[in-house]
């Protein structure tokens, strides 16, 4: 199956406002490193390598035939969504996708979270969300927008595949509570930032993600493995039900 439409997604120029691209013309002039350049220009917050990943994890998923739904806990504006859509759309898949966000950036942050990231960052809107499916002419998900803690009662009864953006220690762990359940065996979940703190250090600003799946996983019956995405720094982690 084609993938190129996870470059053509990921190239296109999404939501810039004029002061961001003010920033980026003044941050591409004093920086060398080319690949930053094409980066910093998407606002998409996912490298090329990652949304491969990605595709590649449901792409096995779906053929395997794993029983449930698939679903994206912590969305922002929908670029991974969208790729995740696609990939369904193009195996003619009739699984549901589900996403879920607060659409308030992210909660109070603790010690476990590193200092980058403070209360309502990473914020957009639901209606950015939408223009961006509609901008890629995409089936829209089934939204649930709102806290965590609220909303994932209304998770799947049964889900083949979880994409985890979660970005803190509570909110990952929050989540994979409520979502491992549900996995049905050979499921997967891919879960982003998955990154400790002595690995890959002018990049993890956020070992909290880490933390959380280390002590959630330790007691269960799970293939655990660390995807290295070296070009943009920033890793994932997934997990394989047994």
């Amino acid at each position: 199956m084609n993938n190129k439409f996870i470059k053509d997604i990921l190239d296109a120029n999404i939501n810039l406002s004029w002061k961001e691209k003010l920033a980026v013309k003044f941050t591409n002039l004093f920086n060398k490193n080319k690949f930053f350049h094409l980066q910093y220009k998407k606002r998409t917050m996912i490298s090329v390598e990652r949304g491969i990943n990605l595709y590649h994890m449901l792409n096995q998923t779906v053929n395997a035939n794993i029983p449930g739904e698939v679903v994206e806990l912590g969305c922002y504006e929908g670029i991974t969504a969208i790729i995740m859509q696609k990939t369904l759309d193009k195996l003619k898949s009739k699984k549901d996708l589900h996403v879920f966000d607060s659409f308030q950036g992210i909660p109070g942050t603790d010690i476990n979270d590193g200092k980058i990231l403070k209360k309502g960052a990473i914020y957009t809107n639901k209606e950015t969300l939408v223009n961006n499916f509609e901008k890629f002419r995409t089936k829209k998900p089934v939204i649930h927008e709102g806290w965590f803690d609220k909303t994932l009662k209304n998770l799947p009864k049964k889900v083949c595949f979880a994409h985890l953006d979660a970005n803190l220690c509570s909110s990952t762990k929050l989540a994979l509570e409520k979502v491992y359940p549900r996995v049905s065996k050979g499921g997967i979940i891919l879960i982003d930032d998955y990154c400790g703190q002595d690995f890959n250090k002018p990049y993890n600003r956020i070992p909290g993600v880490k933390k959380a799946c280390d002590e959630f996983f330790s007691n269960k019956e799970t293939v655990k493995v660390l995807i290295s995405t070296s070009f943009d720094g920033i890793n994932q982690g997934f997990i394989k039900k047994e």
